[in-house]
């Protein structure tokens, strides 16, 4: 045996500090990610009976697999299926297991519905009841219940007097002439049943007020039976006057028969009246403002002349006024008195026996008026009762 040279022994260190550094690095790796991996939801499933279910079945949500089942064990009462749920995948807390079995020949596999949406979660080593499981007919149990059925309307059965047969035959012969009207009112109950659907909200509002309603009138029976009592009193009244609701009935034909004979004998007189009124509330409305101003004013007016009017120790009555001597009053002269030139008496009523008055006022203010006033005098004021109502206005 030749000794190892240098060289070589060099290399085989290399080698060796290679593979050691390769193989930690692998274990440190694998040690890392088991460190931080979960290994998904533990869930227990507790079913009547499991058939067709085994370790490695796949778990589907919304057909996609999501984990496995990872055991299976048996109880008196149910079957406990043990299932591993991948990392990441959340598990609604009410979520419903069913054994699922697509077809005859393959494997079975267990459905987990609904998919997580929000709220809740099943906690892991968590529990699905058996109220929460549902299980797959058997082809036995399809053939099973298709016998039963047979056997039910069968000839030793509902069909023993020949009551199926008739039914079909009925059935066949109404359906088979109306196949358009039944196919019609079929899609029709469709739509209608899709419109209450889409108007379930309104349909609802509905019922609600509907059912408040039926206590509210419910909770008034005893208003609603005096209501009724009223109501049927009126009616028996009416009944027994019916002879003479017949009579004014009949005058009042009559009267408007006779309304009618005299518009119709009166057209042209009638159309004069009509046109004259016409024209009549065609000046009233163009005179608004001035009738407005006269009642509004009238009043006043009145008040003030009766006012002024004076009786005298001696019976007779007069109207009396103040009067400035200093001012030229034609107006009140010429309307009062009369005149601008004589003395007037001013007597409005009273006894006749009595001896005439001569009105001051009248005399002071047709003498006044026969003097020429001075240049640049001023005017006086204008106590007509034209001025008068015009200044209360």
């Amino acid at each position: 045996m030749q000794p190892v040279s240098w060289l070589t022994r060099t290399r085989l260190v290399v080698v060796i500090a290679i593979v050691t550094v390769v193989v930690g690095g692998t274990l440190a790796l694998v040690v890392v990610r088991s460190a931080f991996s979960s290994p998904g939801t533990t869930i227990t499933v507790h079913f009547t009976e499991a058939p067709g279910i085994y370790v490695g079945n796949h778990v589907d949500v919304l057909g996609i697999p999501v984990g496995s089942v990872t055991g299976i064990t048996e109880h008196p009462t149910y079957v406990a299926v043990t299932l591993q749920v991948n990392s990441g995948i959340k598990v609604p807390k009410q979520v419903v297991a069913a054994i699922m079995a697509p077809e005859l020949v393959n494997d079975r596999y267990i459905q987990l519905d609904p998919p997580y949406r929000g709220g809740a979660l099943t906690p892991n080593n968590g529990v699905i009841p058996m109220d929460r499981t549902a299980l797959p007919e058997s082809v036995d149990q399809i053939i099973s219940n298709l016998d039963q059925l047979i056997q039910a309307l069968g000839p030793n059965g509902a069909n023993r007097q020949g009551a199926v047969s008739r039914f079909i035959h009925d059935v066949a012969s109404t359906v088979g002439g109306n196949g358009p009207s039944f196919h019609t009112t079929v899609t029709a109950l469709g739509q209608v049943l899709s419109t209450l659907s889409s108007e379930s909200p309104e349909l609802a509002t509905v019922l609600d007020n509907l059912g408040s309603f039926t206590q509210v009138a419910a909770a008034n029976t005893s208003e609603f039976q005096s209501f009724a009592n009223d109501l049927a009193g009126v009616s028996g009244v009416v009944a027994a006057d019916s002879a003479d609701i017949g009579t004014v009935l009949s005058n009042l034909q009559q009267v408007l028969a006779r309304v009618t004979f005299f518009v119709h004998d009166n057209q042209s007189s009638l159309g004069a009246t009509l046109s004259n009124l016409q024209t009549f509330t065609a000046v009233v409305a163009s005179q608004q403002q001035q009738l407005g101003q006269a009642f509004d004013s009238g009043g006043l007016v009145l008040q003030n002349v009766n006012n002024s009017i004076a009786t005298e120790p001696n019976g007779s009555t007069a109207l009396r006024t103040r009067l400035d001597p200093s001012l030229d009053t034609p107006g009140f002269v010429s309307q009062i008195c009369g005149t601008t030139e004589l003395p007037r008496i001013l007597i409005l009523g009273g006894s006749q026996k009595q001896a005439p008055e001569f009105d001051l006022a009248c005399a002071a203010s047709s003498g006044l008026a026969q003097i020429t006033p001075p240049p640049n005098a001023p005017q006086g004021p204008d106590l007509s009762i034209q001025a008068l109502m015009a200044g209360a206005g």
